[in-house]
């Protein structure tokens, strides 16, 4: 039954990425949409089915099958077709991010005394374990 659904699916988008129109691309490379490009393309849409049938076949999930598999197409829409996206909201947001993470790190370094690179697990783990005496807590078998 869903094996069905996805055979459609990838054949619906072969055959919209084969038929439709590629003037909307920006720049040449996208333009010259060729009979290689459209071979690559129905490889990898080839290879995705039988992923995903093989995967279906061995570990059926209801997260797979009712949350999941529904945005496939949704996704592969907005990967083919492409989204609009308001520039300015999209800067906005990103500004209040980095505003975000830099009151963030001011506190971070506050609590520990000291700056140090947050990235670094090694330099955290010297704070965290070391410096304010953290426990430390073990890993067990299962992780």
């Amino acid at each position: 039954m869903f094996s069905n659904s996805i055979k459609k699916l990838i054949n619906k988008l072969k055959n919209s990425s084969a038929n439709k129109e590629v003037s909307k691309a920006e720049n040449s490379e996208e333009k010259n949409y060729n009979s290689e490009t459209k071979q690559k393309d129905e490889k990898i849409f080839q290879d995705v089915y039988n992923l995903i049938d093989n995967f279906m076949k061995t570990t059926p999930t209801p997260l797979f099958n009712n949350i999941e598999m529904p945005l496939v197409k949704v996704l592969a829409d907005m990967q083919y077709i492409g989204i609009y996206v308001d520039k300015n909201e999209l800067v906005e947001f990103g500004n209040t991010l980095k505003n975000e993470i830099e009151k963030l790190t001011g506190e971070i370094y506050k609590l520990a005394g000291e700056e140090f690179n947050i990235n670094s697990t090694k330099q955290l783990g010297i704070i965290l374990f070391e410096k304010m005496k953290l426990p430390v807590v073990k890993k067990t078998k299962s992780g």
